[in-house]
């Protein structure tokens, strides 16, 4: 099997991984350590090394408070109806490292969406806050 992974325009971030008996078409990289497809797809190309992007802050709750610590510049962080997918709230960090904390007045299902800019890898939280 040919572990496999294809970067974006720039040759940098990966925007696909997997594994196959057949080379895919599309120019790619191969990869011969044994690493799951699943981390190859979060990974970045540091000085010819595939290495694992770093993540977005972990949530944390307490009290009824919901936050993220040592949000990096350019954090998108979105909050949206968790039924309906509506956009309720997005916030932009504009300097240096921010933390940033919600709190919910009315009870329901909500999307929370961290997206910090590259090379970290965004993540996606559904939470149901009870009143």
């Amino acid at each position: 099997m040919i572990r496999y992974v294809i970067l974006d325009e720039l040759g940098i971030y990966v925007v696909a991984a997997g594994l196959s008996r057949v080379a895919p078409e599309e120019e790619h990289m191969v990869v011969t350590e044994n690493v799951p497809v699943s981390v190859l797809a979060k990974s970045f190309l540091v000085g010819g090394v595939l290495t694992v992007r770093p993540e977005a802050p972990e949530m944390t709750h307490a009290a009824g408070v919901f936050s993220f610590a040592g949000c990096p510049v350019g954090t998108v962080i979105a909050i949206a109806d968790g039924i309906d997918g509506e956009l309720i709230t997005e916030v932009v960090t504009d300097a240096g490292t921010q933390d940033q904390s919600f709190t919910f007045a009315e009870s329901g299902k909500y999307q929370i969406e961290i997206a910090p800019p590259l090379p970290f890898t965004p993540k996606r939280y559904e939470l149901e806050v009870a009143k």
